[in-house]
């Protein structure tokens, strides 16, 4: 298996259908354990894409409310994606 970030996350459904076949399943099994996985990943990454739409609307209205401005909700994301770049990076490295 490709040990690469992106090829795996572009190819899911593709690796999904190989293990099927590496473990001498079916076809028409796999394919459809394959779709099955496919969209309950694509289930998962759409509710933590509206979670994180909520906690947007959720800090700048308390930036809002204790400072007038937006400033430290900015500061903040700022924070907390400097943080998750770090993670996937650290992730990255130790997976090559």
């Amino acid at each position: 298996m490709d040990r690469k970030f992106w090829p795996q996350r572009a190819n899911f459904p593709q690796q999904q259908a190989n293990r099927g076949e590496s473990r001498r399943i079916p076809a028409a099994t796999a394919e459809a354990d394959s779709r099955r996985r496919s969209a309950a990943l694509i289930g998962l990454a759409g509710a933590i894409g509206a979670f994180g739409g909520v906690l947007v609307n959720l800090a700048f209205r308390q930036s809002f409310l204790a400072g007038g401005n937006g400033d430290a909700a900015y500061t903040g994301f700022l924070v907390a994606y400097a943080g998750c770049s770090a993670l996937t990076w650290a992730v990255w490295l130790r997976r090559r």
